[in-house]
C-alpha cells in the first residue's frame, strides 16, 4: 500500500483562553482545579473572547454560526479549542 502525503499545515488562532479567563467567567471552576485535573494552562480559539465572555457558549448553534463567520473572514479551518502549545 502506497500513501502519498501532499502537504502539511497548522493554524494557531490568535485568541488565547487562559485558565484565569475561565475562572473569571464564574462557571464553577478555578485555575488550580483545571491544572490539577487536566494539566492545561491555556487553549486557543477562533471565537472572539468577548463573545465567550458574554454567552459562556450556552447556545451551540450560535457558537457554530460565530465560528463559521470567523472562519470565512480568515479563510482557515477552525482549530481545536485546546492546544498544549500555548505560550502561557
Amino acid at each position: 500500500m502506497t500513501v502519498y502525503l501532499h502537504g502539511l499545515g497548522h493554524f494557531h488562532p490568535e485568541n488565547e483562553i487562559t485558565n484565569a479567563f475561565l475562572e473569571d467567567l464564574d462557571i464553577g471552576t478555578s485555575e488550580a482545579w483545571i491544572v490539577e485535573r487536566v494539566g492545561i494552562r491555556c487553549r486557543r480559539t477562533t471565537l472572539p473572547l468577548d463573545y465567550i465572555h458574554a454567552t459562556r457558549n450556552r447556545d451551540p448553534r450560535s457558537r457554530a454560526r460565530s465560528a463559521s463567520r470567523r472562519r470565512a473572514s480568515t479563510s482557515t479551518r477552525r482549530a481545536p479549542a485546546s492546544s498544549r502549545s500555548c505560550t502561557c
